[in-house]
C-alpha cells in the first residue's frame, strides 16, 4: 500500500525524515523507507482510531481529520478551536501549519517511530506478568504500550477522557 498523506498518512515521509533528522535518539527511523512509509500508515491508522474532541470536519473523508469544534490546550491554558486545514501533498513545515496539526503531526511521528522501535507490539498476544529466574523474582512486569503516555501528553486535550464525556466537554 503506497502512503499517501491525507488518505492512509497524516504526514509525508518526507515530513518525518525532516522531524527524525532534528530528533535525538531516533536511529531505528532510519531503517528502511518501507519499514517508514509501513509505520506512518499503522501510526495514523492508531490515532485515527481514537474518540477525538469536535467533530470530522469532512464526515466522509478517509481519516478523523481535519477536526472543526474546540480542544483544550492544556500546555498553554486555553480551550482552542481546531484549524481548518487542508491534507497537501507537497511537503509543509512546522511553522506553516496550526498547533492543533503540529500536535497531531509528531504524535504521528512519534508513534510511528514507538512501533519501529518496539518489534512485533503489533502482533503481541501474550505478556509476562511474573517471572522467576533461580532466587530473581519480577513481579508485576508492564508490557508496552501500544499508544505511550508521551503520545497521549502530546494529544492530551483532543482527545476524550472519561472525565470530558462525563461533564459533558468543558
Amino acid at each position: 500500500m503506497a502512503l499517501i498523506k491525507g488518505d492512509n498518512s497524516y504526514v509525508t515521509l518526507e515530513e518525518a525524515n525532516a522531524y527524525f533528522n532534528d530528533r535525538l535518539d531516533s536511529e531505528d527511523w532510519f531503517v528502511s523507507t518501507a519499514q517508514c512509509k509501513k509505520a506512518l500508515i499503522a501510526a495514523t491508522s492508531m490515532l485515527d482510531q481514537q474518540d477525538w474532541e469536535g467533530v470530522a470536519g469532512v464526515p466522509d473523508g478517509a481519516l478523523s481529520w481535519p477536526r472543526s469544534g474546540f480542544w483544550a490546550d492544556s500546555s498553554r491554558g486555553v480551550k482552542q478551536s481546531f484549524s481548518t486545514y487542508t491534507f497537501v501533498t507537497t511537503i509543509e513545515t512546522e511553522q506553516s501549519v496550526s498547533r492543533d496539526i503540529r500536535l497531531l503531526r509528531k504524535a504521528t511521528y512519534e508513534l510511528a517511530l514507538h512501533l519501529l522501535s518496539n518489534k512485533d507490539i503489533l502482533n503481541s498476544s501474550s505478556s509476562v506478568k511474573n517471572l522467576k529466574l533461580g532466587s530473581l523474582k519480577l513481579d508485576n512486569i508492564r508490557g508496552v504500550a501500544l499508544l505511550p503516555r508521551r503520545i497521549r501528553k502530546i494529544l492530551s486535550g483532543m482527545i476524550k477522557t472519561r472525565r470530558h464525556r462525563v461533564l459533558g466537554g468543558f
